[in-house]
């Protein structure tokens, strides 16, 4: 049917009723979440990494306009504990968010605190070619924390199937520090059971691609992932 002839056939008052009804109410999702276990072998004297265990949480709050988003990585290992923690807030159909990370340190559970706090922009990168999904944070630092670092810092993260593996790739810069980069090989999920997948591992991180620490181990993920 013509819209001309649709819209005079519908009295008005139905026609709001039918707006209203379509609005959808805000929904709790939940993102890529997962639990990773590995071992570090000690080429470089890494005795206090030698055991590692990551765990990926993503949980967010879609409404029709707007959307509010936690992302987490946090790791334990026999000597340490660390995390980046962020959250974000956007319009829906817009790439660009306001976000707000945050690092902790510690040494295994004690002397936990905050090791910086920043405000900035999150990028969807997902888009470009050569990549299938990620992100590119601008931060500025408030010199809240241990470090009491308050100058820009600039992460990317990226990721790319590539038949049977994803690479992804993370990349942090603050402005008088080596660049931190890690790059982490997921293999194809060798069990998947209703959204619950286990897939082997292989990552890679060090400063200025120097005196790297290699971790190998299993993932298991909840939630679909290339």
């Amino acid at each position: 049917m013509p819209q001309e002839q649709l819209s005079q056939s519908s009295p008005q008052p139905q026609q709001q009723d039918a707006s209203a009804s379509s609005a959808q109410p805000p929904l709790v999702t939940l993102g890529y979440n997962a639990l990773q276990i590995g071992m570090t072998p000690q080429v470089y004297g890494d005795s206090d990494k030698n055991y590692r265990a990551r765990v990926y949480s993503n949980l967010g709050i879609e409404g029709d306009k707007l959307h509010l988003r936690f992302q987490g990585l946090n790791e334990h290992g026999v000597e340490y504990t660390f995390g980046r923690n962020s959250l974000r807030a956007g319009a829906s159909q817009f790439p660009v968010d306001i976000v707000v990370a945050s690092r902790y340190l510690g040494t295994a559970t004690q002397d936990v605190g905050v090791l910086d706090l920043g405000v900035g922009v999150r990028v969807d990168i997902g888009k470009l070619p050569l990549i299938d999904y990620g992100f590119a944070d601008v931060i500025k630092h408030t010199g809240v924390g241990s470090s009491h670092y308050s100058g820009p810092e600039a992460v990317t993260f990226w990721g790319k199937q590539m038949g049977p593996i994803t690479l992804e790739s993370t990349m942090a810069k603050k402005q008088g520090a080596p660049l931190f980069a890690e790059f982490e090989v997921l293999m194809k999920p060798v069990t998947s059971v209703k959204g619950v997948g286990l897939r082997p591992y292989a990552r890679s991180e060090s400063f200025d691609f120097s005196a790297h620490t290699f971790t190998v181990g299993l993932q298991l993920q909840f939630a679909p992932k290339p």
